[in-house]
């Protein structure tokens, strides 16, 4: 027995295969990406739920992905997107849902207005407004006085909606109306004085239920950008059992008669007016505040209602549990997401405070007016919503939000591409390289037959066949820092695992990518310092293999990459480290190698510096007639000192071994091999 979700909010899933398992039922998301759901799901142990790939924006795709899933009961829609699809699916398929005729009047809010007008529930009417219309403006002003607010009638998320507070500001809005591609009609209406709050109702056959209120504190005009958000809101209780009538009428009205509602209203001089209704729960971080404050999953609610069932929360007086607040990180300026600064103070301060991300490394930011533009929420407890604010807040207030001023396709990918950017020709453009060897793209580029050779390949395939360090759980998802050509990326993604690749050079991934490619496995490629980037508690396993780490020049740093790598475990989740030992080195007797590629040769030595503290290796390669030198300067370690770091970085059961064939880690060793666990939970 199944219910499935057509897509899904970004937060919840993890409460809603919860809910389903505990009503005896499986869930199963239809979903055109799953990177929308990379936090959700990687916190979900495997096999939680069945993910259908499919291309939800095609309803025929969706009737066919529906169709083979077996004995479909229920059918969840939560997104104003896919609103409409999931009333045809569910009509299709003979499940229970809100009619589609009720759908389709919500989302236009034009056509919400008007009727809740009519039936004396809004003072403020609308009107529709044509934006390239000759005396457009006046018609505005006549109709709605200003300051005036135009909005797309089917928009979500704060998105194409302009404040138009004299006569100037209502031109340049009309003029913006004009030139954006608008998902309905425009519409002109009233500006609503007074703070904005979101109720979250639950109604059954007409019975509704006011489960909570959010507090909503927005950004200065003109914007209309969420910024904070706090429940439940403490009105007298003449005010909430007069709020609580007042949303049964609207609701009643539009007829509404089952399901959650998510609606927004400003509390004016004269009361409550309405903004906008949304058949779902509220987004963000709302459903799990519910869950938190209320001390009950609500989404067993959403559960019950797929399978037309009338909720028990109905009927329950919950036990109650902490207020909650979360505050939207957004960044300083538009570009490419850089990484979040501060996480590592969150565990110093009250509340509780996490952070919840919404985007990767990597990923464009290109609008800060709205909602598209913030990259993750802090989310922090009190013992009210007052309390819970000043937390979330303070917390904000440590953590910075990163962007690099380009945003270029180069700097993230989906899964299984990579970047198409050629390596810069800093020689061409009289350049000189990077700061560091490793921040220089001409060399990752030029080295790369003998810094990834066919050799190296082989020896990888070859690990990862007879190796014991490598016997991952199934489909395990593992992050491969300073991941290079893919060595290990490709084959370990071959094998089924879900594999993360992340290095800072842009060719190096695009190699990474085609390494995949050439192998039929597909690899999320991210372009990032492995010192900032951390994605909580979101791998099973990280790696870094062949002596990736001690490429920085301040120590304090390279202790930065293994408090990264552990803040991205899961709780039990293992390092895997590859590198060579200072012990191993100390016995070498020739510091000097020549290597031949085809044609191409390559000269090396090495050179040991700082008393036994860090490597140089000067190379030289010589290729058709052209000499390219280059210096890598890098940390060398010995097993008690990486142990020591590993354990200061948080890491407990640290293991030293002298291979991958997991032998010890003693005077015939071959490598150092190091294996450190994440603590676990609790």
């Amino acid at each position: 027995m199944t219910v499935v979700s057509l897509e899904s909010l970004t937060f919840g899933l993890g409460r809603l295969v919860e809910a389903a398992d505990e009503l005896g039922e499986r869930l199963c998301l239809l979903t055109r990406d799953r990177s929308w759901y990379a936090h959700e799901l990687a916190a979900l142990p495997p096999g939680a739920l069945d993910v259908v790939d499919v291309e939800t924006f095609d309803p025929g795709a969706c009737a066919e992905a529906l169709a083979r899933v077996p004995s479909p009961r229920g059918l969840i829609n939560s997104t104003d997107t896919w609103g409409l699809v999931g009333a045809e699916l569910a009509a299709e398929f003979k499940l229970p849902a809100l009619d589609r005729e009720v759908i389709a009047l919500l989302r236009d809010k034009g056509r919400v207005r008007a009727l809740l007008h009519a039936r004396g529930l809004s003072r403020a009417g609308a009107v529709d407004v044509d934006p390239a219309a000759a005396g457009a403006a006046a018609a505005v002003r006549r109709a709605t006085g200003l300051p005036a607010v135009l909005k797309d009638s089917a928009g979500t998320g704060s998105q194409n909606v302009w404040l138009a507070r004299d006569p100037a500001e209502l031109d340049a809005a009309l003029d913006a109306a004009r030139h954006a591609t608008l998902r309905g009609r425009l519409l002109a209406e009233p500006f609503l004085s007074g703070p904005v709050y979101s109720a979250e109702t639950l109604t059954w056959r007409g019975d509704t239920r006011l489960l909570g209120v959010s507090s909503r504190l927005m950004s200065p005009e003109p914007r209309f950008r969420e910024e904070v958000t706090a429940l439940p809101v403490a009105f007298p209780e003449d005010d909430r059992s007069r709020l609580e009538h007042w949303l049964s009428e609207v609701l009643a009205a539009l007829g509404y008669t089952d399901r959650f509602a998510h609606v927004e209203f400003a509390w004016t001089l004269d009361g409550p007016e309405i903004i906008e209704v949304n058949p779902r729960i509220g987004g963000a971080l709302v459903g799990e505040g519910l869950c938190r404050s209320l001390g009950y999953n609500v989404y067993r609610a959403m559960v019950e209602l797929a399978l037309g069932r009338r909720p028990e929360l109905l009927d329950l007086d919950p036990p109650g549990g902490p207020a909650v607040a979360f505050v939207l990180g957004y960044p300083d300026r538009p570009g490419t997401l850089a990484g979040v600064s501060g996480l590592e103070r969150l565990e110093a301060m009250p509340g509780s405070p996490r952070w919840f991300p919404t985007k990767r490394v990597g990923d464009p930011i290109e609008h800060l007016d709205d909602s598209r533009g913030y990259a993750g929420i802090v989310c922090a407890e009190g013992a009210t919503a007052e309390l819970a604010t000043h937390r979330a807040v303070a917390a904000a207030n440590v953590l910075r939000v990163r962007t690099r001023p380009e945003a270029s396709p180069s700097e993230a990918t989906r899964p299984g591409e990579a970047t198409r950017s050629a390596a810069p020709d800093r020689a061409a453009r009289n350049e000189p390289p990077g700061e560091q060897w490793y921040e220089d793209e001409d060399f990752w580029v030029e080295f790369h037959d003998f810094l990834f050779s066919e050799r190296r390949v082989a020896q990888a395939e070859e690990i990862l066949e007879t190796s014991p360090l490598f016997a991952f759980p199934e489909r395990a998802r593992i992050l491969d820092l300073a991941c290079g050509a893919g060595v290990f990326t490709a084959p370990l993604a071959r094998r089924g695992h879900r594999v993360t690749g992340l290095d800072r050079s842009a060719a190096m991934l695009e190699r990474a990518a085609e390494a995949c490619a050439r192998v039929g496995a597909r690899a999320r490629m991210v372009r990032a310092d492995m010192r900032e980037h951390v994605e909580p508690e979101a791998y099973d396993v990280v790696l870094s293999l062949f002596t990736s780490f001690g490429y920085f020049e301040d120590p304090a740093d390279n202790l930065r990459v293994l408090r990264a790598a552990h803040d991205s475990l899961v709780p039990g989740g293992e390092l895997l480290m590859d590198l060579s030992g200072k012990e191993i080195l100390a016995r070498r007797t020739d510091l000097s190698r020549v290597v031949r590629q085809g044609e191409d040769l390559m000269a090396q030595v090495d050179t040991v510096l700082d008393d036994w503290t860090r490597m140089r290796s000067d190379w030289t390669l010589v290729r058709d007639g052209r000499v390219r030198r280059a210096s890598l300067v890098w940390f060398v370690y010995s097993a008690a000192e990486l142990r020591a770091m590993l354990r200061e970085a948080g890491f407990t059961d640290v293991r030293c071994h002298g291979g991958f064939d997991a032998r010890p880690y003693d005077a015939s060793a071959e490598r150092l091999v190091i294996r450190a666990r994440r603590a676990e939970a609790g």
